[in-house]
């Protein structure tokens, strides 16, 4: 994820993005048109023995976070912005957001009724690699249509690769993205050591702050190759010259554990340079009651409450410093 700058000239276009995959079905697994999620369905039990790593995965939306403080390690003064230890997804919509802010729409859009106007163009990344589009804009509606392509495009040291197309409608008081959906398949994130493929669907109103995401995906561990599944998650982001706050509720699924239903209590907030979030409160629910509590002590340190029961009283209590992780 890099530059600051760039960071900062997003807070105006953050809102931009979403992505509509055909039949992401919920319940029993499905699949999408590159990517099935056939791990386990059923509702996951939390334990000592599981809930670090469940807890911890629901957050980045899939993967371990292992190798993340060779990652930091390696940063130098050419790119002095660590790397943010957050979901997947909201580096998604970051990444994203930096392509979209670039999109010139027709030029008389708004103005001179025409029907169907076109733009094309192609762009480089703040830190490399390149973004080309294609959008066809309704002047009398304001319906639009269009695709992107990607090849190695960087924003904030995300790297995307792929196509997606989009559609939505122009806001006539703005002139500018309103209602955004995207249909992707096969779209790669890679985002530090991590690298995912992902399938599924998004949906956003760009005008909003906070950015409001609703997505339906499966991502693929290009390691591991485990998929995980992120089932009508909300994803909030409040971003601000300050600092970066977001929230997630929704359901999220462990190909070797099983579902849990996530809901952030306090939105974790990422401030200037600290690539780790403080503070943030998320609860993960399981079958039975069963819950884990992932809760920023600082921004080097975190902790995690284990209740296998639902009883109110804790089997165990994790601590540790978010680089470990």
């Amino acid at each position: 994820m890099p530059g600051k700058t760039s960071r900062q000239k997003n807070n105006i276009y953050y809102a931009i993005f979403s992505l509509a995959l055909s039949a992401c079905g919920g319940g029993g697994g499905g699949s999408t048109a590159g990517i099935a999620y056939t791990g386990t369905t059923s509702q996951a039990s939390l334990t000592v023995s599981n809930g670090e790593e469940i807890s911890t995965a629901a957050f980045q939306n899939g993967g371990s976070g292992q190798g993340l403080g060779t990652v930091l390690s390696s940063l130098t003064d050419v790119d002095p912005i660590p790397q943010k230890y957050r979901p997947t997804t909201s580096s998604l919509v970051t990444t994203l957001a930096g392509a979209f802010s670039k999109i010139q729409l027709p030029a008389d859009v708004g103005t001179i009724r025409r029907a169907v106007q076109s733009e094309s163009d192609s762009f480089s990344g703040e830190c490399g690699g390149t973004a080309s589009y294609t959008v066809s804009v309704d002047d009398v509606t304001g319906d639009f249509n269009g695709r992107f392509t990607f090849s190695n495009y960087c924003e904030l040291d995300d790297v995307l690769n792929g196509g997606l197309s989009m559609s939505g409608n122009i806001d006539s008081n703005s002139v500018g993205f309103g209602n955004v959906t995207m249909t992707m398949t096969s779209l790669t994130i890679r985002t530090g050591n991590d690298s995912f493929t992902m399938d599924g669907s998004m949906s956003l109103n760009l005008d909003d702050n906070p950015i409001v995401a609703t997505m339906d995906m499966k991502l693929k561990d290009n390691t591991t190759q485990q998929v995980f599944w992120v089932e009508n998650v909300r994803l909030s982001i409040i971003q601000t010259f300050a600092y970066e706050e977001l929230s997630m509720e929704g359901r999220f699924y462990h190909p070797d554990h099983g579902y849990v239903d996530i809901t952030t209590l306090t939105p974790f907030r990422y401030t200037g340079t600290d690539a780790y979030a403080f503070p943030g409160v998320m609860v993960a629910t399981g079958a039975s009651g069963s819950e884990t509590t992932l809760t920023s002590l600082s921004n080097t340190s975190y902790q995690i409450d284990i209740d296998e029961d639902g009883d109110g009283s804790l089997e165990q209590t994790i601590t540790g410093n978010w680089s470990e992780l």
